[in-house]
């Protein structure tokens, strides 16, 4: 549940941004005028969007069906974060533009586990049952056993033989941004803004597993 700090401060915010002020700044203002502490802070940055925004990124969503026969690339720890925050039951936050967002801020120190595992094979099966034409995974190469990971993709498409590859790049963002590809799966509203589609496969995960979790919506 929010107290009404953070309410009031979503209330605030959502103004600032929709008479496009600079988000970082009026997050900063308002973080201050409700003595907001950094995680309070990150989630409405996380969460947050003028109605600009909205409007345009929720343009870019499509259903997950859509996939069939295109070609996916995956923001490969963003993607997986979020799935092993769902699984982990850790809280989400329900966005204005519609895509599911986590608050973990665990992507640079992100260690493998067994719940790793369990969220690849949820992600690459959910993916399975729409098999695109070609299928790219892109993790940073500077977060440790970034290689590890796209050779447990690799495995786990062969498998499900779905056609693609998974790699380590300097720079997942910019690497997406110049990629020709007809869909992104990504929650980075940087990489969104270059993304001719984009699709939330967090949301589609979440929608066929059947335990709560615990959603933040600053509404």
């Amino acid at each position: 549940m929010l107290d009404e700090r953070m309410k009031d401060a979503s209330i605030d915010l959502r103004f600032l941004l929709n008479r496009r002020y600079d988000k970082a700044r009026a997050i900063k203002f308002v973080g201050n005028k409700y003595q907001l502490d950094k995680s309070e802070r990150h989630i409405l940055y996380r969460a947050l969007y003028s109605n600009d925004e909205i409007t345009a990124i929720k343009k870019k969503l499509v259903p997950f069906e859509q996939i069939s026969g295109k070609l996916l690339a995956v923001d490969g720890y963003n993607v997986l974060i979020t799935v092993e925050s769902i699984l982990y039951k850790k809280t989400i936050i329900e966005c204005d533009d519609g895509i599911l967002r986590d608050v973990s801020g665990v992507f640079g120190s992100h260690v493998i586990t067994s719940v790793t595992k369990k969220s690849i094979d949820l992600i690459l099966s959910q993916i399975a049952k729409y098999p695109p034409e070609s299928l790219q995974f892109f993790f940073d190469s500077q977060v440790s056993k970034s290689g590890e990971l796209s050779n447990s993709i690799r495995e786990k498409m062969n498998e499900l033989q779905l056609n693609g590859d998974a790699e380590t790049v300097k720079q997942v963002d910019t690497t997406l941004k110049k990629l020709n590809c007809d869909i992104v799966a990504t929650s980075d509203t940087i990489i969104i803004a270059q993304a001719s589609a984009v699709v939330d496969i967090p949301q589609r995960i979440l929608k066929n597993l059947n335990f709560p979790i615990s959603f933040l919506m600053l509404s």
